[in-house]
Order: structure tokens, then sequence, then C-alpha cells
């Protein structure tokens, strides 16, 4: 490697991005592993807790992935805020996004008691839906203290200490997979709960977890000069509406995506359970590598927001550009492992070599390639709209969200599937349709965005 790239600034920027989301990825991963043991746990308890799991947890996902979105907004203005090196900048919006938690955790923890009628048109057996009732109820606790977790984590990785999220995670974890298990069981003097212990062994974790890390950003020499905690209680109208405006579309794109993935696996039990099970296989790698994707994309959104507050516009569209190549150059991999050695990696589901598993395998090979081809299109989808993300823009992806997913991906998965009868496959390839088009628009967007916006209106300043 020439001395002149190591001097170069798109080698400055693979280092500084590298540094970013390396302990970001590695945390995703950490913290999917809690909840990957939690269903292992429910499926222990039998089908019928499984059952009722899958069912509490549409609707809780639902939620979540609405929930997270808005506090996405929280990263955004803090990272635009750190590149300008407006500390009451960084201050107000941590502050405003802890009042936001609150105003939005309290209308969700309550749909999720009235969630009984809407489960009640589900159409399940009726202990399957006792048990989900109650998994949720024990889940509504979660919610208040998790998104207070969510925002100081959008604090810290707005100022680049991504790595004290990855300690956080690492020291989280085992108490999450530990207090699950307790409730879950009975353990260490507690009643058993059962599928209602894993709601309530993440409240307890995350309620704990809350207070500590409060606690240390507080005192820590890398955050405590923000205090982010003063006068958190008191309303600023500039930067409350600002967090609404940049993280309702976010939270919404969010549910438009979880909502047409819950249809295609709808659909595809229409196909059989060795084409349903088959597509979950696939799902779930296609889940992993997505996570990836998803801490680079992060990344991105720092990246490009920090540039934003320092006024650098060159650096915006470096930024945006080396993310989504390391992100192709990890995904790759992904995908020729997908391609090259699927049998293995379908493997750790099923026994390949039993002739019952024989058109299972088939049909996870070929969704599996699918998948991974995918994954290349969606690598660039994702961290662009992250690029986006920084310099505001979020009302524009939602809408191509939409457009994409729901009037593109969906009719073409039903033509695909059920006119032209190329089953299971066809509704992969109908999805494979639709996020080709939208990274085409995203990166178009971008690329037009970044050449005409006027990048010091973006600045939402504390003074």
């Amino acid at each position: 490697m020439s001395q002149q790239f190591l001097k170069s600034p798109v080698f400055s920027e693979i280092r500084q991005s590298l540094s970013l989301s390396v302990p970001l990825i590695v945390s995703n991963l950490v913290q999917a592993s809690s909840g990957f043991v939690a269903t292992l746990m429910v499926a222990h308890l039998g089908r019928d807790y499984l059952a009722a799991g899958a069912l509490g947890f549409a609707i809780y996902i639902v939620l979540l992935v609405f929930l997270f979105g808005m506090f996405a907004a929280v990263g955004i203005l803090v990272a635009q805020s750190y590149g300008a090196n407006d500390v009451e900048a960084v201050r107000l919006s941590v502050a405003q996004g802890f009042l936001m938690a609150i105003f939005l955790s309290v209308p969700a923890i309550i749909f999720m008691h009235v969630s009984p009628w809407f489960l009640s048109f589900a159409d399940q057996n009726h202990h399957v839906t006792v048990l989900a009732i109650q998994y949720l109820d024990a889940l509504s606790w979660c919610l208040l203290p998790l998104s207070f977790l969510v925002i100081m984590e959008q604090f810290l990785i707005g100022i680049s200490r991504t790595r004290l999220v990855l300690c956080i995670s690492l020291l989280q974890v085992p108490f999450e997979i530990l207090s699950t298990y307790a409730f879950v069981f009975g353990k260490f003097g507690l009643p058993v709960y059962g599928i209602a212990g894993i709601g309530y062994g993440f409240a307890v974790v995350f309620a704990v977890a809350a207070i500590f890390i409060g606690l240390f950003i507080g005192l820590s020499k890398y955050s405590r000069s923000y205090h982010i905690f003063s006068q958190w209680w008191r309303i600023n109208t500039k930067f409350f509406k600002e967090l609404f405006r940049i993280g309702w579309p976010i939270g919404v794109m969010g549910v438009i995506e979880v909502a047409l993935m819950s249809v295609i696996t709808f659909l595809m039990g229409h196909f059989g359970s060795n084409q349903l099970a088959a597509y979950q296989i696939a799902r779930q790698f296609w889940i992993l590598g997505m996570m990836i994707v998803f801490s680079i994309a992060q990344t991105a959104t720092v990246r490009v927001g920090q540039a934003v507050g320092r006024g650098d516009k060159s650096t915006i569209k470096l930024s945006a550009y080396v993310n989504m190549w390391i992100g192709f150059a990890l995904i790759s991999s992904f995908t020729l492992m997908y391609l090259i050695e699927p049998q293995k990696l379908i493997g750790i589901d099923i026994d390949p070599g039993n002739p019952y598993h024989m058109q299972l395998m088939h049909y996870s090979i070929v969704f599996l390639s699918i998948a991974g081809i995918s994954q290349l299109f969606d690598n660039f989808r994702f961290i662009v709209v992250g690029a986006l993300r920084g310099l505001k823009d979020t009302q524009f992806p939602m809408y191509i969200s939409f457009v994409a997913f729901w009037l593109i991906a969906l009719p073409a998965a039903y033509i695909f599937a059920f006119v032209l009868h190329v089953g299971g496959v066809g509704l992969w390839l109908g999805l494979l349709t639709g996020v080709a088009f939208g990274t085409i628009i995203l990166l178009l967007r971008f690329r037009w965005l970044v050449e005409h916006i006027d990048i010091s209106t973006l600045l939402i300043k504390s003074d």
C-alpha cells in the first residue's frame, strides 16, 4: 500500500468509518444473541408458547420499529451539533429526546394493554391468545426504560463513542439472558412466570441498565461535559419539533417495510410448509447480514451529519460512498457463502442428509441465493438512506419505500408467484424487484441533493 494512499482522504475516511462501524456491528450481533436465547427459552416451554411468542412479538416489533425510527432523529441532531462543536445543541437534542421517549412510550404501553381486542381477530387457539396477552403485558414494561437506553445510545453514537456502545452491550446482554432465564423458569427464588418472564426479565435489566449507563454518561470524561440530564424536563419547542419532523418519517418507513415482510410471510405459507420453512431459514441469514449493513448505515448517518456540522460538503460525498463500498465488500463475502456453500449454512438448522428434507433443502438453497443478491442491493439502499438521514432528508426515502415495497414489490411478487406460477421463488423475485428500484432512485436522490442543498440551512443551533 503506497504512502500516498495512506495519506489520502479516502484512506482517512475508511479508517474513521471502520472505527465507528466495527464496534456497532459487534454490538448489534451481541444484542441479537439475547433475543435468540430468549426464543430458545420460549421454545423449551412448548409449541403453544412459541406460537404465542410469535403472535405477541408481531405487535411488539411494529411498535419498536416506529419508536426506534423516531429516536434515530436524536442521533442525527447530535451528530450535526457535534460536528459544529455546539455543546448546548447536543444537550438540547438529547434532553428533548428523553421527553419524546416519555410522550411516545406512554401511548405505546396503552396500546399494548388494549391489544387483546386486536388479538381476538387473529383466529388463534384460545390458549395461545391468552399466553400472547400475558407476553405483551410483560413486554409493555420494557418500553420506557428501553426508550431511555436507545436515546443514550444515539447520543454516544452521535459523538463517535461507538466503542462505549459495544462495551455497554457486552456488559448488559449476559444479564439480560440471566434475568430472563430466572423469570421464565423461576430460578433464584423467583416464581415461575413462563412466557411473561421474557418481558419481566428484560424490563428489570433495561431499568437497571438505564440508571447505571445514565450515571456513567454523567460522570465519564468522554460525555460529562455535555450535561445531557441538565433540565431535561423543560420543553424546547424548536428542538422538540425538529426531532419529530425528522423522526416520524423514519419510524413510518420502518413500519412500511416490516408490514410488507409480514405480508410476504403470510403469502409464502400458501405454497406449503417446505417453502415457508425455507423462507424462514434464508431470512435468518439475510437478517444476520443486514445487521452489519444497518451498523454501517448508522456510521454513514453520523459521518455525514458531522460533516454537515462542519460545513464540509466534500466529506459528505466521500463518507457516503466510502461506507457504501465498505458495506459492499463485507456483504459480498456473505453472498459468496450463500452461493458457494449453501448446504453448510442450511445444515445449521436442518440435517441436509435426511431424505425427508430433500425438498426443503432445494428451496432453501434457491432462496438463499436470491437473498444474497438482494443483500447487495439492500446494502446500497440502507447506506444511502443513512447518508440522506445525515442530511435530514427522511420524508423522501419514506415515500420511495412505500412505492418500492407496496406499489412495486408486492404486485410484482403476486404476479410472479400466483399469475406466472413461479411459487415462493416468485415472492422473493418480487421483493428483489422493489428493492432494486428503491436503491436506484435513492442513489440518484443522494447524488442530486448533495449537489444542490445548502448545508448551512440544515443546522439547528442552540442560540
